[in-house]
């Protein structure tokens, strides 16, 4: 009697097990996204799940708590973020995913400091009908991925189970024109880095245009965000921009002349540059006929026209410089009285 009572709750367990649906995740880890926060002097790695879902999560090292989980919605998507603090030698995880209903997802992940790692967990039964195809473009466009999303968008509007009314034609629209935005920002952005960074940069308009570039992926990031607010790479960038800008050389031209009489260059003016705390560098000098091209970095919010080899003329002229402008200018310097 006792074997009949085991196998009759062997069976039962079996079909509990067989009635749970399955969790899949997808997703690793993510380039350009840094976690900052610290704890004990330990850098943290951040996991970032995206689901429909409301979800549990176990970790083989027990370290996943209230404490460290901070919970939010973003567009009707569940996004939980777990942060761990890391030992060097303890930062292998294996989080087990769960929810009602489900059997329970592992991920395997080899952590590293200051790293972001983004999965979505999602219901792969659901992939071939309307609302799991709808529902995994919201997600995957939360997510900042715009080709999967259109992808899974697509999917739902070919499906037999199409409600009579649905915003899907909108949703593909969407996520064209903020794919394209996305495209257009990245592009200008490395653009603009690639020439920021070329060695041995010639003098000319090109190399002026650092700026130009970097201003307008900013203008395409600000459109991403208008349409998904959620897009980690833009609002990373967005932060950044005010660190870029400063940091960003400019071509600066121009010829110094006698004030008295313009036709008279003057040489060997000595160009200076002063951060707004009063540091101080030598950026060049003007040529025999007058002329000068010179880098000036961001962090000089003053240029200065020093004729300290030339006792014909007096005082320096102090030219002051925005961040993004331009300038070609026309240095008249004033004679000593005789």
């Amino acid at each position: 009697m006792k074997c009949f009572y085991l196998l009759i709750l062997a069976c039962f367990v079996s079909m509990t097990l067989s009635a749970q649906k399955k969790l899949e995740a997808e997703g690793g880890k993510e380039e350009k996204s840094v976690s900052i926060k610290m704890k004990d002097n330990k850098p943290s790695s951040r996991i970032i799940i995206e689901s429909t879902y409301p979800l549990v999560y176990k970790s083989n090292m027990g370290d996943v708590s209230l404490e460290n989980i901070a919970r939010g919605v973003a567009n009707g998507i569940n996004v939980d973020t777990i942060y761990f603090y890391l030992n060097a030698d303890d930062n292998k995880r294996v989080i087990s995913i769960s929810s009602d209903g489900y059997s329970s997802v592992k991920l395997n992940v080899q952590l590293l400091p200051k790293e972001t790692y983004r999965y979505l967990v999602f219901d792969p039964n659901e992939k071939y009908t309307y609302q799991g195809n709808y529902d995994k473009g919201v997600e995957f466009f939360v997510m900042g991925n715009y080709v999967e999303a259109l992808k899974s968008f697509t999917n739902a509007q070919k499906c037999e189970d199409v409600p009579t009314e649905s915003d899907i034609e909108e949703r593909i629209a969407t996520v064209k024109k903020v794919a394209k935005y996305s495209h257009n920002a990245k592009a200008l952005f490395e653009k603009a880095e690639k020439l920021r960074m070329t060695p041995n940069r010639v003098l000319n308009s090109n190399t002026d245009s650092v700026t130009y570039y970097h201003n307008l992926a900013k203008r395409f990031r600000n459109e991403v965000l208008k349409l998904n607010n959620t897009d980690a790479y833009c609002l990373k960038y967005n932060e950044e921009y005010e660190t870029i800008l400063p940091q960003i050389d400019r071509v600066v031209t121009g010829k110094v002349v006698d004030n008295l009489n313009q036709s008279i260059p003057i040489a060997n003016v000595t160009i200076y540059g002063t951060t707004e705390y009063g540091q101080t560098e030598k950026l060049g000098e003007s040529a025999n006929d007058g002329t000068f091209s010179i880098w000036v970095n961001g962090k000089y919010d003053t240029i200065s026209f020093c004729p300290e080899n030339n006792p014909n003329y007096q005082k320096p002229y102090n030219q002051k410089l925005e961040l993004g402008q331009h300038y070609k200018l026309f240095i008249k310097l004033a004679p000593k009285k005789r």
